[in-house]
């Protein structure tokens, strides 16, 4: 199966869908480990651990700074709103990109080092 779609930033994007068989893995002895997901620290493990990045430079804090205040003195509705709306979701695109990229790297980082990630489970969204 095969799945084409276009992302808010105008960027195109195909899903492959694989089959593949399954093959039961046995224990790897490792550690277990508890992540704790927040807004300040995106991941903290109960190693003492705290992993965290940078999702914006400096030059995209500016620019989207600039840009939000150029639409509040914008008329809702009008052309140049929506242009204005079409940057700011171009330039969020590529920090939700990193921010999904950080994210598998460090689950993929604790299922390698831990034989068991126990995640918390919070009301609030991360």
């Amino acid at each position: 199966m095969v799945r084409v779609g276009e992302g808010a930033g105008g960027q195109w994007h195909v899903a492959l869908c694989l089959e593949m068989e399954d093959r039961p893995t046995g224990p790897n002895r490792l550690p277990p480990v508890g992540v704790d997901r927040s807004v300040e620290i995106p991941f903290a493990t109960s190693d003492g651990e705290q992993l965290h990045r940078e999702m914006w430079t400096p030059g995209e804090q500016r620019r989207l700074l600039a840009l939000q205040r150029r639409k509040a003195r914008q008329l809702k509705g009008s052309n140049r709103y929506r242009r204005t709306c079409r940057s700011i979701a171009r330039l969020y695109a590529p920090a939700a990109d990193r921010r999904r990229d950080f994210a598998h790297k460090i689950s993929t980082h604790l299922a390698k080092s831990h034989g068991l990630a126990a995640v918390e489970h919070s009301p609030f969204p991360p």
